[in-house]
């Protein structure tokens, strides 16, 4: 109920599913995406709880734990679409039936024991660098009248976080030089 208000249960972020409420492209296809836990290690955090009274950066610190000691990986997983009327594209609030349409696996996202965080990884990534839907290929372009409006809305609140930031920000042509 709580993530239904848009807030966030106290649970590791690292043991949840995430998923498109919009549809893509997928090549000749329509799909929805989610991304699920996959190694032992991310599937255990799954409703996990975390303290958040030791520290305000209680998350960000068990995710950098993790990050810096374990790695691990996830599936990324595509629902087609069988039926425009039970898998409606321009409908965002309606959801796609698992039933009789399951996501299928398409590829493993495996990540390295690493750094993950740093002050100048959030300068670069969150306070200079713009990313929208529409950065991908004309095969995997949004669709449905939600991504319509905010590739109408994403320019102007791009540029609303540069004169906040009194920074430009940059489309990304590659991954940028992180520590």
């Amino acid at each position: 109920m709580l993530k239904g208000f848009g807030g966030y249960p106290d649970t590791n972020p690292i043991g949840d599913r995430y998923g498109t409420q919009a549809p893509l492209r997928f090549g000749d296809y329509i799909a929805k995406f989610d991304i699920v836990p996959e190694s032992p290690n991310f599937r255990a955090l799954t409703d996990q709880k975390l303290d958040e009274s030791k520290s305000p950066d209680s998350i960000r610190e068990e995710l950098m734990a993790i990050f810096a000691n374990e790695g691990g990986a996830w599936t990324l997983r595509a629902q087609l679409c069988r039926d425009l009327e039970e898998n409606p594209i321009e409908d965002a609030a309606t959801p796609w039936p698992e039933q009789g349409n399951p996501y299928i696996p398409v590829a493993t996202i495996t990540v390295k024991p690493q750094k993950s965080w740093s002050e100048e990884r959030v300068t670069v990534l969150n306070e200079q660098t713009a990313f929208r839907p529409w950065h991908g290929v004309e095969a995997h372009r949004p669709l449905g009248s939600v991504m319509r409006a905010r590739r109408a809305v994403y320019p102007v609140i791009q540029d609303l976080r540069s004169q906040l930031n009194g920074c430009p920000m940059h489309e990304p042509r590659s991954l940028p030089a992180l520590d």
